[in-house]
């Protein structure tokens, strides 16, 4: 058991399988209580709530209304379980907008949003990642 004892996860909806909230059986509020259970009842296991955020790149899967509705949702998820868990958040060609989503949402230490977590990968500019250093986030950094 010493292997599974040392797995952790994250939860949350990568932005490309957005339009899974609209197809789940009980609905968007249905999917975002399922993702709370799932929080709940693994406690000890869940390190982050991710991967979530937007991807501009791969709109053939999901648009951007419907990536930033449900980033909205899990962001609200964060909310209501606390500020006990970093966001882990997919950020690929939609800087700009993630910025200002979570400089809305009170990321910048204003409101009510954890800033701290990670902004994956990320494919903008130097100033839109010093924008997200200065909400708190680090930035990652893949082949892309």
């Amino acid at each position: 058991m010493f292997f599974i004892d040392n797995l952790y996860s994250t939860v949350g909806c990568h932005p490309t399988r957005c339009n899974e909230f609209d197809e789940f059986a009980e609905g968007p509020e249905g999917y975002i209580e399922a993702l709370k259970d799932l929080i709940l009842t693994n406690k000890d296991k869940i390190v982050a709530i991710g991967e979530c955020g937007l991807d501009y790149d791969r709109l053939n899967f999901c648009k951007v209304e419907v990536q930033k509705k449900y980033l909205e949702s899990q962001l609200d998820l964060c909310e209501t379980i606390g500020h006990d868990l970093p966001l882990f958040l997919h950020c690929r060609a939609a800087a700009q907008d993630l910025i200002e989503i979570l400089k809305r949402r009170g990321a910048d230490g204003s409101d009510k949003l954890a800033s701290k977590g990670v902004i994956h990968s990320f494919d903008g500019t130097l100033e839109e990642a010093k924008a997200f250093i200065d909400l708190g986030y680090d930035i990652g950094l893949n082949g892309w």
